[in-house]
């Protein structure tokens, strides 16, 4: 299982909410020095060509997120209701 699988997970009409939670998880995480500045420079990339809600810019964020507030990321998920997304993403961690 990859975050682009578990991206697919994610019904186009939860997509804006999700990328906009994600953004707000990053935003006001204190763990800044828990992702790639190349990583940082694609969320800002995508951010100025408003392609945040694509399927590629919520994967960009989701990576961010769970480097920097997994526990966060994954209450969203399920306040969301996206169980299927939350159980395959507590498996990709438990991988790591």
């Amino acid at each position: 299982m990859s975050l682009d699988e578990v991206v697919r997970l994610i019904p186009p009409s939860s997509r804006e909410a999700t990328s906009k939670k994600l953004l707000d998880i990053i935003l006001k995480s204190k763990r800044t020095n828990t992702i790639s500045s190349s990583l940082a420079k694609t969320i800002l990339y995508d951010w100025q060509k408003n392609l945040l809600n694509t399927e590629d810019g919520v994967k960009h964020l989701l990576e961010a997120a769970l480097n920097m507030e997994p526990e966060k990321t994954l209450q969203h998920f399920e306040k969301m209701g996206l169980n299927e997304a939350k159980a395959k993403l507590e498996s990709l961690i438990l991988k790591e």
